[in-house]
């Protein structure tokens, strides 16, 4: 077969990406490796309206100059035009331009793409499903629904919902990563008035490398209390970070910890300035993000992962932490009950802060519970998250769409 991948960043550059790029690289390098064209399109990193390609993994990479960094769209950002019919009409003809590209080189190269994988980028989805109807006639469009932060922007502005809906129900099947997944898109869906009908779906997620990545972790620590470590996104409302915050702030006077915030956003700020309210400052540290070998080498030295959240897909650091040994605790919020069973491969806890400290502090006098709660979650990541298994779910999937069928799931 012959498929493109699409995310706005690059995984395949030095540069900050979330789960859902390395997720799709997996995937990416994967059917490469089966003997499938593979092509994984993004936005250039600087501001260059030449595009620029090369081969990674046996992946052709394609970088298509940005919309975002351009001269013009940096100015009418920055003037605050772009909501403006001028700025709405830039952003047409430079997503057009991405088009061209991506989509339209290949064609003029003799490439049809079979099939195209994208996120919910609305921008490029909207230019795949034009090509779908012309340059790249009979391209089937899967759209990976990771989360539901779309039913956010919802929220903040109303009048987008019929563009989204629009979009999400032209596309010819929806990846869902589980079943309550599914499950939370579906009522998010109903609770912003969105009128959501895929035309098909299936549901798998590409996991993790366990097969080549040792567990590696060396802990619990042998000092009293614990070494906590977060790592995710400052984007509220989807990352709660503050709850986090709030409990140790709790537990100041009660439990010895340490804890690192690793990421970067809108809240990462304002976060800090509340540890130092809370006199933290000297025990938890906020840093940017890390490279991966840099990030694990750090989880396999702490005592455990917390990821507090309001909502979640297949959080690709859980699954991580998991396949390296590092304990999890996690906001008991759909769908992490599918992979963060309580007990038995993480802790799920409510989100409060007082529920937060609490459990905490039950886990901090139980620390010799936690290697074989890390031994079973080992195991269940290489059972149900392995690479080679969902690939297989992803190439049968791919085909039936490639040959004009509904993928059978």
């Amino acid at each position: 077969m012959n498929i493109l991948f699409f995310s706005e960043q690059s995984p395949f550059l030095d540069t900050r990406v979330g789960g859902a790029e390395n997720s799709m690289r997996l995937i990416a390098e994967g059917l490469a490796a089966r003997g499938h064209d593979v092509t994984y399109g993004s936005l250039h990193p600087g501001a260059t309206a030449a595009p620029r390609e090369f081969m990674a993994e046996g992946v052709r990479v394609r970088l298509c100059a940005s919309p975002r960094r351009s001269f013009r769209g940096r100015l009418f950002r920055k003037a605050r035009l772009r909501e403006t019919p001028l700025g709405r009409a830039f952003d047409r003809a430079a997503w057009a331009r991405v088009r061209r590209q991506l989509l339209g080189a290949a064609a003029a190269a003799g490439r049809r793409f079979d099939v195209a994988y994208v996120f919910y980028e609305l921008d490029f989805l909207a230019e795949a499903l034009a090509a779908r109807a012309a340059e790249q006639r009979g391209m089937a469009i899967v759209m990976r629904m990771a989360g539901v932060s779309w039913a956010d922007e919802i929220r903040a502005r109303p009048a987008r919902a019929a563009r989204i809906g629009a979009l999400f129900n032209a596309v010819d099947a929806v990846n869902y990563l589980s079943s309550a997944s599914r499950d939370l898109v579906e009522a998010s869906a109903r609770e912003v008035g969105l009128g959501f009908a895929p035309r098909a779906s299936f549901l798998a997620d590409i996991g993790v490398d366990a097969g080549t990545t040792a567990h590696g972790w060396r802990g619990p620590s042998g000092e009293p209390g614990l070494s906590i470590l977060c790592a995710t996104r400052f984007t509220p409302p989807q990352k709660r970070q503050d709850l986090l915050v709030e409990a140790l702030g709790l537990l100041r006077d009660r439990l010895p910890f340490r804890a690192t915030l690793i990421g970067d956003g809108p809240a990462r700020e304002p976060l800090g300035r509340r540890l130092d309210a809370l006199g933290l400052g000297s025990r938890v540290e906020i840093r940017p993000f890390a490279p991966r070998e840099a990030l694990w080498e750090m989880m396999r030295g702490a005592d455990l992962l917390c990821h507090p959240c309001d909502h979640e897909g297949v959080s690709k650091i859980i699954l991580e932490s998991m396949m390296l040994g590092l304990p999890v605790l996690a906001s008991d919020v759909a769908p992490l009950p599918d992979y963060v069973i309580e007990g038995e491969t993480g802790y799920r806890v409510a989100n409060t802060p007082e529920a937060w400290a609490a459990r905490l502090m039950q886990i901090a006098a139980a620390k010799a519970e936690l290697p074989a709660l890390s031994a079973r979650a080992r195991s269940f990541v290489e059972t149900t998250y392995g690479v080679e298994r969902n690939l297989d779910l992803y190439e049968t999937r791919f085909r039936e769409l490639a040959e004009g069928a509904p993928p059978n799931a």
